[in-house]
This record gives structure tokens, sequence and C-alpha cells, in this order.
């Protein structure tokens, strides 16, 4: 019965955290289409959080950021994206990026 409910009580924890992630990602997803740039970021740096290899989520961060004038926190994730070791090529040729003078 112990075994039962501790799997019960992990399952739960589970479900719930998923839940919890795809909330964060449609939160991010609408505040950027909105251009509430500002909002974005913050979704975005909570979903980065929860999962810290998330591309997409690093990506969006960065945009986010550039577009918020945010600038140092733009280089930032710009700068994690281009460290990545499975970077997909498209995001390659679509990045923006921001001229610091």
């Amino acid at each position: 019965m112990k075994n039962f409910l501790s799997i019960f009580f992990l399952l739960l924890f589970f479900g719930a955290f998923g839940q919890n992630k795809k909330a964060y990602q449609e939160k991010a997803e609408t505040t950027f289409r909105e251009m509430d740039y500002a909002a974005s970021l913050e979704h975005y740096k909570t979903l980065i959080q929860i999962d810290s290899n998330d591309i997409d989520a690093i990506y969006h961060a960065a945009l986010s950021a550039d577009y918020a004038d945010a600038y140092g926190q733009a280089l930032l994730y710009y700068g994690k994206l281009s460290q990545a070791p499975d970077l997909p090529n498209t995001l390659n040729s679509t990045m923006h990026c921001t001229k610091l003078e």
C-alpha cells in the first residue's frame, strides 16, 4: 500500500509539473505574439528555469529581451544559444542580434 501511495503522489507531482510548464509556454507565446516583450521575457525565463536545455525558450528569451531593450539579458541568452551543441540550423540563419556601440 505504501508503494502504491508513493507512486500515486509521484505521478501526481509530474503531471502537475507538466501542466505548469504548458501554462507558462502558452503565456509566453501569447505575450510574445501580443508584443508584450517584457512579460514574454519573464515567462521564457521561467521556462528556462524549468528546463535549462529548452532551445526554443532560450531563443525567444533572447528575442524578447532584445525587443524589450534589455540588451544585457539579450546578450546572455544569445550567448547561451551560440554554445548550444544541437542548435538547429534554422535558428542560426534567423537569429536577430542587436549591435551594441
